[in-house]
């Protein structure tokens, strides 16, 4: 460390009390190859942990816990898609929009695995899974939030009275963010709904 002199000081710090909570992607793979098997989980991640690292690191050795997040499957990616609208919305509401929503159809087509990598595990005569292999990573740059940039730059100022919503023509295989009017409900469908077209792209 450096003190208010600009004097470099070493310090030693105590870690007797102190749990180190590490969160990775490392051992990813192996979770997800050994979902049908938990007991087999965690020597596979520590084995994946030296395997990063090197052997000689001992990584692996040196974790108390492998404590594995559950999986996210079709309906949790579906659950954080429309979260990540909301921030969205939260964040430019009153200067680019009233509101944003996303139809169903919207959120449903863009966390499809048309755009979205998932694995389906579960044999004949097994419950079967359809998981996402990389969870919410899959939102960092992937197609939902670049649509909604992309539109976003082409409205500009917006409409900041109006609500903004996303919406999908499966039989054009268009995406579009309209301005509907503003009312409470949000809105889930266009059904019945006059709004104008803010801008469209092919997907």
């Amino acid at each position: 460390t450096v003190d208010g002199r600009g004097r470099k000081r070493t310090v030693e710090a105590s870690t007797r009390n102190v749990l180190l909570v590490l969160t990775t992607n490392i051992g990813s793979k192996a979770v997800l190859h050994r979902a049908g098997a938990p007991s087999e989980i965690e020597g596979a991640v520590r084995d994946e942990l030296d395997s990063h690292f090197g052997k000689g690191a001992g990584i692996g050795n040196l974790v108390n816990v492998v404590a594995p997040f559950n999986f996210l499957g079709e309906d949790e990616i579906q659950d954080i898609a429309r979260s990540r609208v909301k921030d969205l919305s939260d964040h430019h509401a009153g200067s680019i929009w009233k509101r944003l929503d996303a139809t169903n159809r919207a959120i449903r087509l863009l966390t499809s695995s048309e755009y979205i990598h998932y694995t389906r595990l579960g044999g004949r005569g097994t419950r079967k899974w359809t998981l996402a292999t990389k969870g919410a990573h899959n939102f960092d740059n992937g197609t939902l939030m670049q649509t909604l940039r992309r539109g976003m730059a082409w409205i500009g100022e917006g409409s900041s009275g109006e609500v903004a919503v996303l919406d999908v023509e499966y039989d054009t295989n268009h995406v579009s963010l309209l301005w509907c009017p503003h009312r409470e409900e949000k809105y889930s469908t266009l059904l019945g709904t006059r709004c104008e077209e803010a801008w469209r792209e092919a997907l």
